[in-house]
């Protein structure tokens, strides 16, 4: 796809008089950006594609990271090793999520091939969370299940185990998975509890 990808790009580019950003996190940001639009993921080559340039993009975006996260410095009252209800979730570090139709670093393993064996790669729906704790660890690449990315898609410090829940299934009453579910994540190192405070009644 190489020559029809960087063919189209080039198109577009020049017609509208745009140049390719001064960094390469920029320029490939900026082509993910184009590849978002113009791949047809419904072709499994094209799918193969988009999962590639997100999972490059990320260990990218992941690898530059020099800042602190500023939560792990603030000193946090009230904190929880087993969740509840008024629990509130925070990532410890920095993260990128993505949904994807094959794990790319197989894929990659079997670019490295003269003929590389794409036709026995199994195609299914696969969620990955890369993570880095902080600036001074190792990037690490977690393969997580529905229920898991969409607890760290929402885990901002700010919404607890009961808003989540109500996010996600309606009503009042937290599920036990859900809290298991936020427990192995903690354990992982991922997330990090506190107690939503509640407001004093006047």
């Amino acid at each position: 796809l190489e020559t029809e990808v960087f063919a189209s790009y080039g198109s577009l580019l020049a017609k509208g008089g745009l140049s390719l950003g001064a960094s390469l996190e920029t320029r490939a940001r900026d082509l993910c950006a184009f590849l978002e639009h113009w791949l047809d993921c419904e072709k499994p080559d094209h799918s193969l594609v988009w999962d590639l340039i997100r999972h490059e993009l990320a260990l990218m975006q992941l690898s530059r990271v020099t800042a602190p996260d500023p939560f792990m410095q603030k000193s946090v009252s009230h904190k929880e090793d087993r969740p509840h209800t008024a629990t509130v979730p925070h990532v410890c570090g920095n993260i990128v999520l993505h949904a994807m139709r094959c794990d790319p670093r197989t894929v990659i393993t079997m670019l490295r091939h003269t003929t590389p064996p794409l036709q026995t790669l199994t195609r299914e729906d696969l969620h990955f969370c890369y993570w880095r704790p902080s600036a001074a660890s190792d990037l690490r690449i977690l393969r997580l299940d529905e229920l898991g990315y969409y607890l760290l898609s929402c885990s901002d410090g700010s919404a607890s185990a009961a808003d989540l829940s109500r996010r996600l299934v309606g009503g009042r009453r937290v599920a036990p998975s859900l809290l298991r579910a936020l427990a192995d994540l903690r354990t992982v190192g991922i997330l990090s509890f506190h107690t939503k405070q509640r407001k004093a009644a006047r």
